[in-house]
């Protein structure tokens, strides 16, 4: 289920993604702290302690150094929404265009942050829609369909070599 909230005030998709760990962390234990955060987003310590402050100014988290970052009722709502863009986006890529589990979740990272609502919304129902219409029905052929959702037709979109500027 997607989480739908009004536009977000002044956040960077690099502080959603604080938001978004945060989250995850306090799920899998009790307590999150600067280190867990570096850890998770493969970042250095001074630089989760600025994202952090910045996070605190937004009125998204509650932080003190002693305690470490607690999301506020508006920053666990951001936060579950991204990861909710970013399950979708990863479940679009990996189901429907049957990319590799490493490339859809690569892409689903880049993407959430500035796929709108209704993007997202149209997205969720057309996978939903091809999972449970398309890929169920007797006549729905999984071979054909994975031959074609892999071909690239120059029919379909231009593509830019160094041939075709030469």
């Amino acid at each position: 289920m997607m989480t739908v909230k009004p536009e977000k005030k002044g956040i960077s998709g690099s502080l959603e993604d604080y938001l978004e760990a945060i989250w995850f962390i306090s799920q899998r234990q009790e307590g999150v702290h600067n280190k867990d955060i570096a850890r998770e987003l493969g970042v250095k310590m001074p630089s989760v302690t600025v994202a952090l402050q910045h996070l605190k100014e937004l009125g998204y988290i509650e932080y003190e150094r002693k305690t470490g970052p607690r999301l506020t009722e508006e920053g666990e709502c951001l936060a579950r929404q991204v990861a909710d863009r970013h399950a979708l986006l990863k479940e679009f890529f990996a189901s429907i265009l049957l990319m590799p589990a490493p490339e859809a979740e690569a892409l689903a990272c880049s993407i959430e942050h500035t796929i709108g609502q209704d993007a997202a919304w149209r997205l969720a129902n057309l996978t939903t829609y091809l999972k449970e219409n398309c890929f169920t029905c007797e006549k729905f052929q999984f071979e054909v369909y994975h031959k074609t959702v892999v071909k690239r037709d120059p029919a379909l979109m231009r593509v830019c070599t160094e041939e075709s500027h030469g």
